[in-house]
């Protein structure tokens, strides 16, 4: 009696066309619909958090990404960073009045990555570095004040890179053996 109904319930299984199993074909379409959510900032208070969400856009070949800010209690999300393209690494400062973030300013060649600040009770994100080379990383001070940063510098020898003499130059001899 177990083998029958073991195997009445494996032919159940096998010929069930109901819609469980009937699942819709991954599409490349589909793919426009992800989203990636990264860098999540809780702010000093523990009431918001603030994410980077990116959406691939097919047009101009890239990830369009923005910050929102997500209210922990009611879960309201707000966009706020609007017509910027390159964000990334959201920072509360630490008594949680303002947000400071990277941006990607200028562009072909000249664009690059600076620092912006942007007031939490309301406002425009404003541009605090120029930076010829572009920021990498940042960091507050526990006075709420004060940003450091770290930036590429300009190399000794830029008119020789950009005439093409890209060439290693040992100054130390003592590493040359001869």
């Amino acid at each position: 009696m177990r083998r029958v109904l073991s195997f009445l319930t494996a032919l159940f299984l096998l010929f069930n066309t109901t819609n469980t199993y009937a699942q819709k074909k991954f599409d490349i379409a589909d793919y426009a619909k992800f989203v990636n959510i990264t860098d999540p900032q809780i702010s000093p208070d523990g009431k918001r958090i603030v994410i980077v969400v990116s959406r691939p856009d097919y047009v101009n070949n890239r990830y369009n990404a923005e910050l929102v800010l997500v209210d922990v209690t009611s879960g309201k999300k707000r966009v706020l960073t609007q017509e910027r393209f390159v964000v990334s690494s959201p920072r509360w400062s630490p008594n949680g009045e303002q947000l400071a973030f990277i941006s990607k300013v200028g562009q072909g060649k000249e664009a690059a990555n600076q620092i912006f600040l942007l007031p939490m009770q309301g406002g425009e994100a404003k541009q605090i570095t120029k930076a010829p080379k572009g920021v990498q990383h940042f960091a507050w001070s526990p006075n709420s004040i004060d940003i450091a940063y770290a930036a590429l510098n300009e190399p000794h020898n830029k008119a020789e890179i950009e005439k093409g003499f890209t060439a290693f130059e040992n100054n130390q001899q003592r590493y040359v053996r001869g």
